[in-house]
């Protein structure tokens, strides 16, 4: 069977078409009398050798026995029949051909007009001819037909269904007349249905895959998604026609994919913070405002507080409602008190633990979600559609159901952050927060900063009364954040008071910290400076662990970092560690610090020293102001590391004693 690109235009004409099939006229008696050009093209046989022949002999055996073949017979009438023929060159051609009596007067017999073709050329046609008419009446492609001024012409049965109305009710308008309110989504396509139309009439060039969003004519509650092309129509001479529009109804297959295209967007947008509010801003970015016009999360108050939920406990809101446009055009608020009504569809779901959709009588539509994790609800989300946009369906529910649980396991971790940051700033504190002691000959003034991030570390200082009048003086920093990181702080402050006052130097005390970090096998590492001080002697020793080094202002203001011998942190294991000496007279000063007091993301750590070493040129004042004016110079917008510093100054001597 041929095919378009095979017959071409041709494809469309009927092979019995007597202008272009071959033809011939047989007598009364069966003798060839007629002879057309296309019955020659077709079997090969010029006229001078079939005119005058009986018409048998261009027949195959299996049809000689036939009285008459070719002929209407003797009660003329019009016949169709299919046959072989013998072509000149001995080939047997199976052919369909179509006998019209001609009936002479004068009592003469009558004659036959055959008009005969392929059978497989005219078996070809049909199916052609039955794809045309199909497109027309059964396929479910829209075709509609626009002329050069872009007005409706024609459409087939699909797209008349669309329509809704007879084609006479649109002959005047336009395709943007006929969808008023469409919009083109799909990107690198013109703006409008009518500016596509132009360019394709203008160019030539097809439109493939334009999508477009509209209210149907003939439904105009709800709005469609199809996939259109455009090409255009070419007349004989080559003059442009109009256009041809080939539509596709793609509403549920793109709501599919939209819906995926959600999910996909919250699992990477959601839980980027283990802050609740911002959670539940993350949220209103990302369904408004496609999927909503506004998004509401409230959670219960022992969730707020970082404690597993209680039914019991009031909800709050996390985010408050936002309507037109994404919540990330506004402020993001914090907590608000929620006021519970008992016989609500909000109620409903909370009791239930099922999703539940309200829509109001002013055509408002909203769903109502538990927010679920580990078996317990902790809150709920409500999603909001105005009057102007479709209600939730079922489809929309479940996926705003995979957005709760979501949300939820987001919530849920926040929850257990919040629990635990308690827990590790209430030891923290615990720790750091402990008044300093009074000690013989030294001035003390000691801060710790929690990070500005909320993540709370492992920095801590303590002074420790030791025999003889002397003073050990410890800051520390373990790696890491966290309730372990405090508790690990905890642990090691504990052993250095411990083997501080059994009078361990130094050195020693550092080695021995480092063994039992490295025997407890959980990779911990802290990094420390011990330094012990020596009123008597004004002598200071200091031995340090992978901790930046302290800094000292000795006689005349000569500021200096200590920057000697420095071990590998605690936890590596089989180190050896060096100590320092530094004379420290009275009003000299000494600076303990952890790095977060010198690293910042926008300065380096030797500007971060330099900074720390312009701010101790005038130390005239109490060492407790001393020590806020550091940090108020090197941490003007608060600290992004966790931060400890501790100061010591040695005392004048009192009258009487040395």
């Amino acid at each position: 069977m041929n095919t378009w690109d095979e017959a071409g235009g041709a494809a469309l004409h009927n092979p019995l078409d007597i202008t272009r099939a071959a033809t011939m006229i047989i007598d009364g008696r069966g003798v060839v009398s007629g002879w057309s050009s296309a019955a020659q093209e077709l079997l090969g046989y010029p006229p001078d050798e079939v005119i005058g022949k009986h018409a048998n002999a261009l027949l195959a055996r299996t049809h000689v026995t036939h009285a008459q073949p070719l002929r209407c017979g003797p009660e003329p009438r019009l016949r169709s029949e299919a046959f072989d023929v013998r072509h000149r060159d001995g080939r047997m051609l199976r052919m369909a051909a179509t006998m019209c009596p001609l009936t002479h007067h004068a009592g003469l017999e009558s004659a036959t007009l055959v008009i005969a073709a392929e059978l497989e050329a005219l078996q070809g046609w049909d199916t052609h001819q039955a794809m045309l008419a199909d497109l027309v009446t059964r396929s479910p492609i829209q075709l509609a037909i626009y002329d050069n001024s872009l007005h409706l012409t024609w459409a087939n049965m699909a797209a008349g269904l669309e329509l809704g109305a007879p084609l006479s009710h649109f002959a005047d308008q336009r395709v943007d007349e006929i969808y008023p309110e469409g919009e083109v989504i799909s990107k690198g396509h013109p703006a409008t249905l009518e500016e596509a139309m132009q360019q394709v009439l203008r160019t030539g060039v097809p439109i493939v895959d334009l999508r477009y969003r509209a209210r149907m004519p003939s439904d105009p509650e709800h709005v469609y998604v199809w996939s259109c092309s455009y090409y255009r129509l070419t007349g004989a001479r080559g003059e442009p026609l109009g256009v041809c529009e080939e539509a596709v109804d793609i509403t549920e297959r793109y709501r599919a994919q939209q819906r995926l295209a959600l999910l996909v967007r919250a699992g990477a947008q959601l839980g980027r913070s283990l802050d609740m509010t911002r959670i539940g801003h993350e949220l209103a970015e990302v369904c408004i405002p496609d999927f909503a016009d506004a998004v509401a999360v409230d959670v219960l108050q022992t969730v707020i507080e970082g404690e597993e939920p209680d039914a019991a406990s009031p909800l709050v809101h996390l985010q408050p409602t936002a309507t037109g446009e994404p919540s990330g055009n506004t402020a993001v608020s914090g907590p608000t008190a929620v006021q519970s009504i008992p016989d609500s569809a909000a109620a409903r779901c909370l009791s239930t633990s099922l999703p539940v959709i309200d829509q109001e009588g002013s055509g408002v539509s909203r769903v109502h979600l538990p927010l679920r994790a580990r078996g317990a609800t902790m809150g709920l989300l409500t999603l909001t559609r105005e009057a102007h946009q479709q209600p939730f369906d079922a489809e929309e529910t479940m996926l705003a159901t995979e957005l709760a649980r979501l949300t939820a396991v987001c919530i849920d971790n926040a929850r257990m952050y919040t629990g635990q940051r308690r827990a590790a700033l209430t030891l923290q504190r615990s720790l750091t927060n402990t008044p300093l002691p009074t000690v013989p000959g030294l001035e003390l003034a000691g801060r710790y900063l929690p990070a500005s991030s909320h993540m709370v570390g492992g920095d801590w200082f303590d002074v420790i009364g030791l025999p003889g009048g002397r003073t050990g003086l410890v800051i520390g920093d373990v790696m890491g954040h966290g309730v372990h990181a405090a508790a690990v702080m905890g642990q090691l402050r504990t052993a250095v008071r411990t083997l501080a006052r059994l009078g361990i130097a130094p050195a020693q005390l550092l080695r021995s910290l480092d063994a039992v970090m490295a025997d407890a096998g959980e990779d911990e590492m802290a990094t420390c400076v011990y330094a012990v001080y020596d009123p008597a002697a004004h002598d200071c020793v200091i031995a340090r662990a992978g901790h930046p080094p302290p800094l000292a202002v000795g006689a005349r203001g000569a500021i200096t970092f200590l920057d000697g011998a420095c071990g590998m942190p605690l936890g590596v294991g089989g180190q050896d560690f060096q100590t320092e000496h530094v004379l420290l007279p009275p009003d000299g000063v000494l600076v303990l610090y952890t790095d977060g007091l010198i690293e910042a993301r926008d300065r380096q750590i030797d500007q971060g020293m330099h900074q720390l070493a312009q701010s101790l040129h005038e130390r005239s004042v109490p060492l407790a102001q001393l020590c806020d004016r550091i940090i108020g110079r090197l941490l003007p917008h608060g600290a992004e590391d966790d931060v400890a510093v501790l100061l010591a100054r040695p005392l004048h001597p009192s009258p009487g004693h040395p």
